[in-house]
């Protein structure tokens, strides 16, 4: 599978096809990120904010705690100019994440 993803470019326009009518992710790590982000918009959506325990565990088994807390961790290091694997701020800022814990901002109301 990662020969497939690493020759991407040298494959077939229906080889490509065909893989992607299978579901074929092109780039784990980016849908892994999509996948626990829009577990964090149905946190919000639920609790109102984006403070999540560093212990919550989503019904499904994923650590969704651990991962808030490290795309905190990684604005962190962006913050104070280390590189990160953070891409996209707008998506960070769609969906209201409050990098500090210690932020006294009112609790957010899901947007619909």
């Amino acid at each position: 599978v990662a020969i497939q993803r690493a020759q991407r470019s040298d494959l077939s326009k229906d080889k490509v096809e065909r893989l992607e009518s299978l579901g074929f992710v092109w780039d784990p790590l980016e849908a892994y990120w999509e996948h626990n982000f829009r577990l964090l918009e149905t946190f919000r959506f639920d609790e109102g904010h984006c403070m999540v325990p560093s212990t919550y565990v989503t019904n499904d088994g994923v650590k969704l705690g651990s991962w808030v807390y490290s795309q905190r961790k990684a604005y962190m290091a962006v913050k104070q100019g280390w590189a990160s694997s953070m891409e996209d701020e707008s998506r960070r800022h769609g969906a209201r994440v409050p990098w500090s814990r210690l932020n006294n901002e009112a609790p957010l109301q899901p947007s619909m």
